[in-house]
C-alpha cells in the first residue's frame, strides 16, 4: 500500500461511504445536490485533490497502513471525510491533511470524533489563539484573559479584541477554561483542548 498515493485511497473512501447503507441521510443528500449542482461537485472535488496532496507530502516516505481502505472507510473517520469535502480554509486543510496522514500511517492516537465539529465551529484566528495560549513556554506566573489576550495581539499582529473574542468562543468550546479573575497557563488550558491540539499536529 506505500505506493498508492492518499488521493486514489480518499476516493475509494468516500465513494465507499457514500455506498454503504449507514450513510445513506448524509450522503444520499450529497448525492442528489452532486446531480443538479455539477459546480458543487467541482470545488468539492478541488478540495479533496488538495488535501490529498498535502496529505501525501506529509506522509513522505513513512510506511502506509497495511488496511489503509478499510482504516479509511470505518464511521471513525466519517467526519473528517465530510469536512474534507466541504471546508475550504486553507488553515483547516492544513489540519485535516495532519490528521489524515496520521490516521494513513497508524499513528493518530486517541482520536474523538466531535474533534471535526469543534474544529469546524473555528475561525482560524481560534486556531492560532489556542496555538498559541497552548504553546507558550515561559512562566507568566497569575495571568488574566486580558493579559494572555495582549500577549498574543502583540506576537501575532492581531486586534485585541479580535482575540478576546476567539478566547471566548475557545472557552465556549471547552477547549480552554477560565478559572477565576486570576490563574495560570496549565489552569487555562483544558484537557480537551490539548487533546484536540495533540490531534492536529503533523506527523512527528
Amino acid at each position: 500500500m506505500d505506493l498508492v498515493p492518499i488521493k486514489d485511497v480518499l476516493d475509494v473512501a468516500i465513494e465507499t461511504r457514500r455506498a454503504l447503507p449507514e450513510a445513506a441521510g448524509v450522503f444520499k443528500q450529497l448525492l442528489e445536490t452532486y446531480v443538479s449542482d455539477p459546480l458543487k461537485d467541482r470545488r468539492e472535488r478541488r478540495r479533496v485533490d488538495r488535501v490529498a496532496k498535502l496529505a501525501d507530502q506529509k506522509i513522505g516516505d513513512r510506511k502506509k497502513e497495511e488496511n489503509i481502505e478499510e482504516v479509511m472507510t470505518s464511521t471513525e473517520v466519517d467526519p473528517l471525510l465530510q469536512a474534507i469535502r466541504d471546508d475550504d480554509r486553507k488553515e483547516l486543510q492544513e489540519i485535516w491533511a495532519n490528521m489524515l496522514a496520521k490516521f494513513a500511517t497508524g499513528n493518530m492516537k486517541g482520536f474523538r470524533r466531535d474533534y471535526i465539529s469543534t474544529l469546524r465551529k473555528m475561525e482560524p484566528i481560534d486556531i492560532i489563539c489556542l496555538d498559541s495560549i497552548l504553546s507558550i513556554k515561559m512562566d507568566l506566573g497569575f495571568v488574566n484573559t486580558r493579559n494572555i489576550a495582549d500577549i498574543i495581539s502583540r506576537d501575532k499582529n492581531i486586534d485585541k479584541d479580535d482575540v478576546l473574542i476567539s478566547i471566548d468562543n475557545l472557552i465556549e468550546l471547552k477547549c480552554l477554561t477560565e478559572p477565576g479573575d486570576h490563574f495560570t497557563l496549565i489552569q487555562m488550558q483544558a484537557p480537551y483542548g490539548r487533546k484536540l491540539y495533540e490531534a492536529c499536529q503533523p506527523i512527528k
